[in-house]
């Protein structure tokens, strides 16, 4: 049995607009994660350049050793603590992370982020800011630890 004619039209044309819809929230996605990353990798680069990612590294290192990162990862966990996730994970991935290291920072920066933007969310809700923040850093803190010890 044959289908009608504007049927099968009636498809193909929101398949098309679906997808062009699609193409749209991909570009938009883009360009907002762009936004993040190469001011961050332009930052991260001139840091680098003018020695002051190597003598944070070495302030940090004892303690970034902690989750398996290197003590420069130590500005891209801050940025990723204090601005956005997107931030800080771009910053990183201009220090050329291992798997491993992405997946440990990228937990991380996923139990505790945008503690800056969050704080007069969390007053407005009525929790108790410390409480609120402290918690999940103590959270993301822990769960580096126990993923530099469980991943290879």
């Amino acid at each position: 049995m044959k289908m009608p004619v504007a049927r099968t039209e009636s498809a193909k044309l929101q398949l098309i607009i679906s997808t062009y819809k699609g193409i749209l929230d991909a570009c938009s996605l883009v360009f907002t994660i762009s936004v993040y990353l190469v001011p961050s990798m332009i930052v991260m680069q001139a840091l680098t350049r003018f020695g002051i990612i190597h003598h944070v590294g070495t302030w940090m290192s004892p303690w970034m050793v902690l989750f398996g990162l290197p003590g420069e990862a130590s500005l891209a966990l801050l940025t990723g603590y204090v601005v956005s996730p997107t931030a800080g994970l771009s910053m990183a991935l201009a220090l050329g992370p291992s798997l491993k290291q992405m997946a440990i920072l990228g937990t991380m920066l996923g139990i505790c982020h945008s503690a800056v933007l969050e704080i007069p969310v969390a007053r407005r809700a009525g929790a108790p800011v410390g409480v609120f923040i402290g918690t999940r850093l103590l959270g993301s803190l822990t769960t580096g630890l126990v993923l530099n010890l469980l991943l290879v």
